[in-house]
Order: C-alpha cells, then structure tokens, then sequence
C-alpha cells in the first residue's frame, strides 16, 4: 500500500471508531448491568495490552474475556496456576456474566493449588469463596453458584453446615421463582420445557436443577443435626420431582431418577430417626489417642488410635443391626502456625496479598483395624521463593479431630451407633463440645450441640527442623 494511501486509511479507521462506539451503546441500552465498575476500568487499562484495551472499549469485551479463558484453560493444563488468579480476576471485570469462570475459578482456588503430595493450598479458600459471592451478586439468578459456595466450599472443604444451609436456601428461593415463570424455548436446540427467560440476562436459561439443590439442602440439614428438616426438605424434593415428570417433558427421566433418589433417603432418615434414639445409648468411648513422629526435617508421621464401633449387618427394614468394630472412618490433622486465624473475608483482587510466610497444612488419614498413620513430606515444598509450607513462626499448632456429622469421615455404618451429632460416642481425655472445626470459617452463631474428638499438640520450630527420628504427643 503506498504511504498516502496507508495515511487516509488509518485515518478512515479513526473517523469510524467513534460512531462504532457510539452504535454499540445505542443497540445495547442495557450494557452497564454487563460493563465492570467504574473503579476497576482503569486496573483493567493497566493490567492487558494496548490492544485489548481498545478492543474493549469499542464494546467487545465479552469477545476479549473469551479469548483470556481460553488462554487461562492453557496456563491450568501448563501448571502456570500462579497467571490463573489474575487472569480470572480480568475477566470477571470484562465480563461479570461469564458463570463458569466463577464456578472453574473457584474450583482452582479450592483444589488445583496443592504441594506435591495433592494437599490443597488452604490459604486460597477465602478467596473462593470472595469469588463465588462476587458472582452470585452479579448474578443472582443462576441457583449452580449457590449451590457451589454451599457444597463445594461450605460443606466440603469447610464444613461449615449452617452456612452450607444459609447458600442452599438462598438457591431454594430463586428455585421457586423460577418454578413460578412461563417456560421459554432455547433458541439454539428449540428446547422449550426447561428454559425460562432469565430476568438479567433477558434470554433463555435452564431452569434450575432440583437434584443439586433441594437434595443438597436436604444432605446439609441433616449433616447440621436437623432431622426433622431433612425429612421436610426431602418431601419437598419428592413433590418437585412429581410436579416436574408432569410439567417438564424434557427432564422427566432426570426427575424420575431423583425421585428414586429422594423417597430413598426420606424413608431412611425416618428410620434411622426412629432407631438411633435407642442405638446410640449408652456412648462408646472412643479411647482415643493421636501423636507425630519426625522423621526427618519437614517430615512426619501422623499416628493415632481409635475405637469405632458401628454396623457391621443393618437392615432398616425390621432393624435388623450386628454391632463391632468398623474401618473407614476418617481423621483430620491441620499443622498451621500458631496463633494464626483464617479470614472469614478476603477481597478478590488483581493482586491479592496471600499470607505468603504463613504455614497451613491439613489432611485426614482413614482408620482401619484401630489405627491409622499417614506420612507427610512438606520438606518438597518448603523452598523457593513462595513455598507453601515456609515454616517461618516459632511455634506450631497441630490438631487432630473427628468430626461424626462429616460424611467423608463418618459412614454411615458407623452413624448408625454414634450418631448424626456423635451424641453416641464418647471420650476420657479428648471430647470436645465447643462445635469448633480447625479452618472452617465459621463464625459466633454456630451452634454447640455436636461432640467432637480433638487432641492439640504444639511443636516449636526446632521439632519440625530437627534431624533424626522423634515422637511428639
């Protein structure tokens, strides 16, 4: 192209920007409920390109967040987890709408930061969960982001059940205002019985799934020792499913399966209401006991004993039980500095001040036959210039604990004899009523009803450098 014509071509390129971006607001009269804040334009302008800046500007920036996700799933598959935060932090300003990046954002933050042994990184679960309740504000619809902060994060990572509860109920309430609109069609698959108009979005989206909520609601009352709302919460999940098959072509054998599921779980929570009155008494002292061995600097065993009784033969039908000694059951240990309280709240932000001289490490070992032990080799990942485990207070805190309302660590088997609440079991030295679990967030109003099993021993940080084999407990 010769230079005068390079000249009035740019220069055409120019004129025309402003009435595109002009345009683009005109056909687009509900762009700011879409746009980032107004705070955060200027963050955005510093942390992408020239290129992408302008691109945004000119109204594509959902077509520029796209193209980041796409770039994010790269670093993820390249083990780069360290671009990931930012990344995720960018789009969602670009494009707050974008729920997978909230729901696989906070995946990562939950389980893909871990050391070498797949131990997760727990000083990123407050910023998950950050994550997760910027996404529901700006998208207060879609019940699949309350229903993660609830599961995934409360009930799971945390166990935290009265806030799993609180997120469940949340996502319950948008259910039922969905269950109360006229059914739409998909315009990409003609689908029409399971979309409704979304209120923000203004087009069409899956109606929400009755399974991953109500079931979910249902699973989180009775870990929280709420029986009596359990069973409710499963009739509702029954007539859902019934009202459903009818309404909802499209979803019916969905709906008939978790049906199955629901009536399933109803009956069994009635029954096990009925007879864990009278099976869990008198409690089983657990005689419980826990302690570490060093190994070598950095390494550990973490060994203990415990006394599990439960169902080894149970029929509901007829309560039909032989009771002995059970395996499976799971114990957690949390090695952390000293002193060291979690934020109940950190701010999502471009770059986020992680507690980068703070040592968290926590885990569960599965008893069998009595016993368990598990070793732990954070020497791996106690270097470089952000270790996880940096070891840099002087005193330590390790906790071990059960915790009988977690279903990872209490089958049900073994609930059968101590209970919903371990208000079957026991323990001479180790029985904890303070309803407190080490890293899980959870705040004053928590209630106190549950028993635990807790042992804390403190080590200084010459324990854990030391060389040569000792027991600590």
């Amino acid at each position: 192209m010769k230079p005068n014509a390079r000249l009035i071509a740019i220069f055409v390129v120019i004129l025309l920007y402003v009435p595109i971006v002009l345009m683009q607001a005109w056909i687009d009269p509900r762009r700011h409920e879409f746009e980032p804040k107004n705070d955060q334009i200027g963050t955005i302008g510093k942390a992408l390109p020239i290129e992408f800046t302008l691109v945004a500007a000119a109204g594509f920036r959902e077509a520029i967040a796209g193209l980041l996700w796409v770039r994010t799933d790269k670093f993820f598959h390249e083990g780069n987890y360290d671009a990931i935060v930012p990344m995720v932090r960018i789009i969602t300003w670009l494009d707050p709408h974008n729920v997978d990046v909230y729901q696989t954002g906070a995946w990562h933050l939950d389980y893909n930061f871990t050391d070498n042994e797949q131990r997760s990184d727990r000083r990123y679960l407050p910023l998950s969960v950050a994550l997760l309740e910027e996404g529901i504000q700006a998208n207060p619809t879609i019940t699949k982001l309350y229903a993660d902060l609830a599961f995934t994060h409360y009930f799971r990572k945390m166990c935290n059940y009265e806030r799993a509860i609180y997120w469940y109920r949340k996502a319950q309430d948008v259910k039922e205002t969905d269950s109360k609109q006229p059914y739409s069609t998909d315009p990409d698959t003609g689908k029409r019985d399971q979309y409704v108009i979304d209120p923000i979005l203004g087009k069409p989206r899956p109606l929400a799934d009755p399974t991953i909520v109500g079931h979910g609601l249902a699973h989180a009352l009775q870990a929280n020792g709420d029986i009596d709302g359990a069973i409710v919460q499963w009739q509702h999940c029954i007539d859902e499913h019934k009202r459903l098959i009818i309404e909802s072509p499209e979803t019916k054998y969905q709906d008939e399966s978790g049906l199955r599921v629901a009536e399933r779980n109803l009956f069994e929570t009635i029954e096990r209401k009925k007879f864990r009155t009278v099976d869990t008494q008198p409690p089983i002292n657990l005689d419980f006991d826990a302690w570490v061995v060093r190994t070598a600097p950095r390494q550990f065993r973490f060994e203990g004993r415990a006394n599990f009784i439960g169902a080894t033969a149970f029929k509901l039908e007829g309560h039909q039980v032989t009771w002995g000694p059970v395996d499976g059951a799971r114990i957690a240990y949390r090695l952390e500095d000293d002193g060291y309280q979690q934020p109940k709240e950190l701010p999502f932000e471009l770059n986020v001040a992680l507690p980068k001289n703070v040592t968290i490490m926590q885990d569960s070992a599965s008893v069998t036959h009595g016993k368990f032990s598990r070793r732990a080799n954070l020497d791996q990942d106690s270097h470089g210039d952000n270790p996880m485990y940096p070891f840099k207070a002087e005193r330590y805190k390790l906790t071990f604990w059960f915790d009988p309302r977690d279903p990872a660590s209490s089958p049900p088997n073994l609930g059968d004899r101590i209970g919903w609440l371990g208000e079957g079991l026991t323990d001479s030295k180790y029985l904890d009523l303070s309803g407190k679990v080490p890293g899980s967030l959870q705040g004053p109003d928590e209630k106190a009803n549950v028993r635990l099993i807790k042992k804390v021993i403190y080590l200084t940080r010459d324990d854990i450098m030391g060389t040569g084999e000792k027991k600590f407990e």
